[in-house]
């Protein structure tokens, strides 16, 4: 077998297998924040040199990204019946956060699954809703999120200082 061969016997000219083009998509994304490899090299670096088109790369992720956010813009557009650029965004925003964060997905890193994300966005709207029917004003609404938020984060953090 030949340095230009993987231990499957499949050359470079025919293709990526799957976990090297994930691997290395995972390594640009990170490039895209500064990451640096064990080498000095950065990601984009090693990338580059290991035949993957990087700035093609990071064009799709801004594409997509950029399109994500487009999406997002339809969807409160139908929500809300009307536009402007500044439509309760930071509120809708915590909204997530906290929804993200009461599902499992740790503030400092590490785990997360999208079915938990799943549960926690719903359990954080039903909450919303509630307090909707019940004629909360919406200002204590925003201060319950925020003790919920404030309660995930420090359960999340009492039991990571329990598994060191």
């Amino acid at each position: 077998m030949s340095w230009t061969q993987d231990p499957n016997g499949a050359s470079p000219r025919r293709g990526y297998h799957h976990g090297n083009l994930r691997e290395a998509l995972i390594q640009a994304a990170q490039e895209l924040i500064g990451a640096k490899g064990p080498a000095g090299f950065t990601i984009a670096e090693a990338a580059r040199l290991a035949g993957v088109r990087v700035n093609a790369i990071r064009v799709l992720t801004f594409t997509l990204s950029g399109g994500a956010a487009g999406l997002g813009g339809v969807i409160d557009i139908s929500r809300l019946l009307s536009a402007q650029a500044a439509s309760g965004g930071s509120a809708l925003a915590f909204t997530v956060l906290a929804g993200i964060v009461v599902g499992g997905t740790s503030i400092a890193g590490g785990e997360g699954s999208v079915w938990r994300t799943g549960i926690g966005v719903l359990f954080i709207a039903l909450i919303g809703n509630g307090f909707n029917l019940l004629g909360v004003d919406p200002l204590y609404q925003q201060i319950v999120l925020g003790l919920i938020l404030l309660l995930a984060v420090g359960l999340d953090s009492w039991a990571r200082s329990r598994r060191r």
